[in-house]
């Protein structure tokens, strides 16, 4: 895991930095350091008291098996506890993928709405369909502190929609039922940065394009074209063991056009925005 071998190097730089160790140790041994946090991690233990206990054990005596520790005096102890207990560890991968996915839908919403003595109505809607997809995505930790990922899928997705209501009101009772199948040809591209320059600060940005296309029945509308980008923008930054701050910054844009038979047609603009800073702090 990518945020493991970031873990295994700010823990080394800060024990570097209280002169704790004299150097940084070879990649290899990095490696290994990293690859234990790892296991570390995916150790299951319920009582959380003895899983932080078996966490910082098998991380101090990995140090001085290893001979990397020079000593271990109590801030030792403290630059292992803030940056494992403390510190942000952000999910961060590494390498390409080519994929192909076949994903099924199906839903049921039943609902009843009650009027007064013989008035009520009630209906179904179920919708069921697959969705192919193939894509392809790429994730790369340019070095320590930045992260780099992006990716796009192409897919065509198939729908059958049923809508059925059955309607009373004094007395007299009428029924609807329609359904239709629904196509649609999708396209979603994405590209993210990460910067981490410590284990105290997240910044993270996403760049998304979704662009999709409806055909419709021809009886009046030919097809419907939309084009979706956003724009997000989110940062973490630690005050105090009890104490952090939060930023986010979203934006999106969409562009709708609906043909119709003939000449006509519609063109929709939406523009959102959204801003928003938040503090965290812990009482207890």
């Amino acid at each position: 895991m990518v945020q493991d071998a970031q873990m295994a190097l700010f823990i080394l730089n800060d024990l570097r930095n209280q002169g704790l160790i004299s150097n940084i140790p070879d990649a290899k041994t990095v490696n290994r350091f990293a690859q234990l946090i790892t296991v570390v991690n995916n150790r299951r233990i319920l009582d959380f008291r003895r899983k932080r206990i078996y966490e910082l054990t098998q991380i101090d005596s990995f140090l001085r098996e290893n001979g990397i520790a020079i000593s271990t005096d109590i801030r030792h102890f403290t630059v292992l506890n803030d940056n494992w207990a403390f510190g942000f560890n952000p999910l961060r991968s590494s390498g390409s993928d080519w994929f192909f996915r076949i994903i099924p839908m199906a839903e049921i919403i039943r609902a009843k709405n009650v009027y007064g003595p013989g008035s009520n109505d009630r209906g179904m809607i179920s919708d069921f369909g697959v969705s192919p997809q193939i894509g392809f995505e790429n994730y790369k930790p340019i070095n320590l502190k930045w992260q780099r990922n992006m990716g796009s899928a192409f897919s065509w997705s198939y729908r059958h929609n049923t809508d059925r209501s059955v309607s009373t009101f004094n007395g007299i009772t009428s029924e609807r039922k329609d359904s239709g199948n629904i196509f649609e040809t999708g396209l979603y591209c994405f590209y993210e940065v990460g910067y981490y320059p410590n284990n105290r600060t997240r910044v993270n940005a996403n760049f998304t394009v979704l662009a999709s296309y409806f055909p419709y029945d021809k009886t009046s509308a030919k097809h419907e074209i939309s084009i979706h980008p956003a724009l997000n923008f989110s940062t973490d930054y630690f005050i105090s063991y009890r104490t952090r701050i939060s930023a986010y910054f979203i934006a999106d844009y969409e562009h709708t056009n609906i043909k119709y038979v003939g000449s006509g047609q519609d063109k929709m603009h939406n523009l959102n925005a959204n801003f928003s800073i938040g503090l965290a702090h812990a009482f207890l």
